[in-house]
């Protein structure tokens, strides 16, 4: 034990087994002198440097390295909590899906930019800092202000003025039927709709296969959007036989379902094309092109506001009067019109020509024969 032997011995007459007491003694002062490891030195007395400079080059703290998490404020979880509930009950109030998304891009965008949609103030400062056009700030307010009164938040914002809008872009016909050809069979399908019905996309997104009447030719706008009339259309021989074409996948002609969806896709399509055919002019045809297209056409062939009131849905005149000036610009002045005479007694042809829209312009010598016109 500890470099020490012990002898043990044995007794042949009795078999005890005992130690030699000499060996025992140098044992037990062997085990007295021995210290703990924690006790000794690691190195010997010679070994140990007492006067000696250690240069150091590179130190390293052991310390485990404090990290900084970024916690949101208890204004801004409150001001995001705020923004959710406030588009849950436009949802609940039945806004359109349009107006809701709208809002909610307009509410994002003014938290980004470091507002306190509590304090009105932060959000006229803002603004007036900010380089947005007067039709941005215009949104933005109208977004705010509604949460402002849905948070009962009394406040006057300053007043934004919206840019007149501008005339709407009218490509040629060929240039429509060139970018929606090169497309798939629905998105072909259901901008030829757009085009023939003047409905606005999201309406379009909403025909059923009951709302259309093959027989007849004919397609019925119910569900129109904004508050408008219903209506219905007649349109081409050649959309009915695309629309018979189109699988069946349910009540809704059109499988996109949101409005983005289906706007992403004709991005992409449209690219596509414009790679294709070299045709820059196509980048400005968009889903309104054909409802603009369209109304200007209408106002071409009838001359007269109410059937493009009729065909646009349109609860008042007031938002067709541009129609008249654009289908002069577009189509020229050159209108024409298809002449039809009556005999002052032939009543029933006179009622006959006033049905199918012929209107009465002369009276020759203040009777006998009656002359009407329809535009062709």
């Amino acid at each position: 034990m500890f470099g020490e032997s012990i002898q043990r011995w044995l007794c042949r007459e009795c078999g005890l087994r005992f130690s030699d007491p000499n060996d025992l003694l140098q044992a037990k002062n062997a085990v007295a002198t021995v210290e703990m490891i924690e006790t000794k030195s690691l190195k010997t007395q010679s070994d140990n440097v007492v006067n000696s400079q250690i240069c150091v080059k590179e130190t390293k703290n052991l310390v485990a390295e404090q990290q900084i998490l970024s916690v949101p404020q208890k204004s801004e979880m409150d001001q995001n909590g705020a923004i959710v509930d406030f588009l849950w009950y436009l949802k609940k109030e039945n806004k359109a899906e349009g107006t809701i998304r709208s809002y909610r891009h307009s509410l994002n965008q003014l938290s980004k930019h470091r507002v306190n949609l509590f304090n009105p103030e932060s959000f006229k400062e803002t603004l007036a800092l900010s380089n947005f056009s007067e039709t941005h700030k215009y949104c933005l307010a109208k977004a705010y202000k509604s949460f402002l009164n849905y948070r009962k938040i009394d406040c006057k914002l300053p007043k934004y003025k919206c840019a007149r809008q501008k005339d709407p872009y009218l490509p040629p016909s060929e240039h429509l039927s060139q970018l929606f050809n090169s497309f798939s069979q629905q998105m072909t399908c259901f901008c030829f709709t757009l085009k023939d019905t003047a409905a606005r996309p999201i309406e379009a997104l909403r025909i059923e296969w009951n709302d259309i009447d093959f027989a007849n030719k004919r397609i019925a706008i119910n569900h129109p959007a904004k508050g408008n009339n219903t209506r219905a259309i007649r349109v081409s021989d050649d959309l009915i036989n695309m629309l018979q074409r189109l699988p069946r996948k349910g009540k809704l002609v059109f499988s996109y379902g949101e409005y983005q969806y289906a706007e992403k896709g004709f991005r992409k399509m449209r690219q596509q094309a414009i790679a294709k055919t070299g045709n820059e002019e196509l980048r400005k045809i968009h889903f309104y092109t054909c409802r603009y297209w369209r109304a200007t056409e209408e106002r071409h062939k009838k001359g007269n506001p109410d059937s493009v009131q009729y065909l646009l849905g349109h609860r008042s005149l007031s938002y067709v009067g541009l129609y008249a000036r654009l289908s002069v610009d577009y189509f020229g002045d050159n209108q024409e019109y298809d002449v039809q005479e009556a005999d002052d007694n032939d009543k029933p042809r006179i009622k006959q020509l006033l049905q199918k829209g012929y209107d009465p312009v002369l009276n020759i010598n203040g009777g006998g024969v009656h002359y009407f016109r329809k535009t062709k």
